[in-house]
C-alpha cells in the first residue's frame, strides 16, 4: 500500500490533482487508515497511471476517467508489466494478422500525435519492444515481427528524409549497427531525432562490417560514431568496431546506444 505522496511520485500526479480525479470523477478510491490517511494499492496505481497515459495523449480527463473505468482490472497496466497505449495495441493486433491498412490506419494517427520525439517516445518504441518481445518468447511469429518492422521501417526512412539537412556545418556523426546486427529501427529513430535537433548525422544502415566502419569514417571525416547494440548477443562485435576505430582513428569519439548497453 502507498500513501498519497508515494502515489503521486509512482504515477507522476500530483497530490492536488490525484485529489481531484478521485473526488470529480472516482477513478480510485482508496482505503483509509484509522487516522483518515489514504492508502493506494497497485490497483489504484495503475488507474492513475492510465489516466494519466490518456490525459497527456488529449483525452478529456472525463472521457479518460469513462475509459479507465471501462477497462478490467486485469487488464491495467501494472510496473511490471505495463498495458500498450491503444494506438500501439491497435498496431500489434494489426500486425499479429499482417492487416496492413490496419497497420498503417495506426501508424498515421500516431503520426498526428505530435512531433516526432513525442510520437518515437509515446508509440513507436512501445511498439517496437512488444513486437520484438512477443516474437520472443513465442507468442508472435516472425511474419509479423516482420511486417510490423518493415512497416515502421518506412515511417522513420521518411522521418530521415524529412528531417532534410543539418542546420550545423561540420564533420558528421556516424550511426549505424555492427556486424550481424539487423535490428535498426532504434538507431534509425536516434538519427531521425539527432537531425531534427541540427546535428550533422549519417545514417549507416545495419550489419555493418568493420572495415567499412573505418572506411566510412575516412571519407565522411567523420567527428564520432554511434554504434546501436539492441542485445548483449551483440556487445562483442560492437566492442570490435570500437576498438578498430580507435586503432585506426583515434581522434573519433564512439558511443553506444540500444537495449543491449549495460
Amino acid at each position: 500500500m502507498y500513501t498519497v505522496k508515494q502515489a503521486s511520485l509512482r504515477t507522476g500526479v500530483s497530490v492536488a490533482l490525484l485529489r481531484q480525479w478521485e473526488r470529480r470523477y472516482g477513478v480510485v478510491h482508496p482505503a483509509r487508515t484509522p487516522s483518515g490517511y489514504r492508502l493506494y494499492d497497485d490497483a489504484a496505481i495503475a488507474r492513475l497511471r492510465r489516466m494519466r497515459a490518456l490525459v497527456d495523449d488529449g483525452w478529456s480527463p472525463s472521457a479518460a476517467a469513462a475509459e479507465v473505468g471501462a477497462i478490467g482490472a486485469a487488464a491495467l497496466p501494472t510496473e511490471d508489466h505495463p498495458v500498450h497505449d491503444h494506438l500501439v495495441r491497435r498496431f500489434i493486433d494489426a500486425a499479429a494478422v499482417l492487416d496492413a491498412p490496419r497497420m498503417d490506419a495506426a501508424l498515421d494517427e500516431m503520426f498526428e500525435r505530435g512531433a516526432f520525439e513525442h510520437v518515437a517516445e509515446r508509440y513507436l518504441m512501445p511498439a517496437i519492444r512488444a513486437i520484438g518481445q512477443a516474437w520472443a518468447d513465442g507468442s508472435g511469429d516472425i511474419a509479423a515481427e516482420h511486417a510490423a518492422s518493415h512497416a515502421i521501417l518506412h515511417r522513420l526512412g521518411a522521418a530521415y528524409r524529412a528531417a532534410g539537412r543539418p542546420t550545423r556545418s561540420g564533420r558528421p556523426v556516424l550511426v549505424g549497427l555492427p556486424p550481424g546486427a539487423r535490428h535498426e529501427l532504434g538507431a534509425l529513430a536516434f538519427s531521425v531525432v539527432a537531425r531534427r535537433a541540427g546535428m550533422p548525422t549519417l545514417y549507416l544502415g545495419s550489419d555493418l562490417p568493420v572495415q567499412d566502419w573505418i572506411d566510412a569514417v575516412r571519407q565522411s571525416a567523420a567527428v564520432a560514431a554511434v554504434i546501436g547494440v539492441v542485445s548483449t548477443a551483440e556487445v562483442r562485435t560492437a566492442v570490435q568496431v570500437a576498438d578498430a576505430l580507435a586503432a585506426a582513428h583515434p581522434e573519433v569519439r564512439v558511443a553506444f546506444g540500444g537495449g543491449g548497453v549495460v
